[in-house]
């Protein structure tokens, strides 16, 4: 299982796969009908916190990324990283 991105890679590298997770946060939350708020009260956070995460600001620390993976993407932390599901 995959916790992140690797340290050693290139800062534009970094920032698009943050940008993708924070595109597939959004749309799987969309997906469930949930606000942003929704969101940060079933982690425990603020709602700003998760509008970071979305625009791409930060990456979701290890704990946050398997608990957004339960919670919006069925389990699997790989799914959030997914091209494919931020394109659409």
């Amino acid at each position: 299982m995959w916790y992140g991105i690797p340290k050693q890679m290139d800062t534009q590298a970094r920032h698009q796969i943050v940008m993708t997770l924070g595109s597939n946060i959004r749309a799987a939350r969309k997906e469930r009908n949930m606000t942003q708020k929704d969101v940060a009260d079933l982690l425990g956070i603020t709602n700003r916190d998760v509008s970071r995460w979305e625009n791409g600001k930060v990456e979701p620390g290890p704990k946050y990324r398997l608990q957004l993976a339960d919670e919006l993407f069925g389990g699997d932390v790989s799914r959030m990283y997914e091209v494919e599901r931020a394109a659409a």
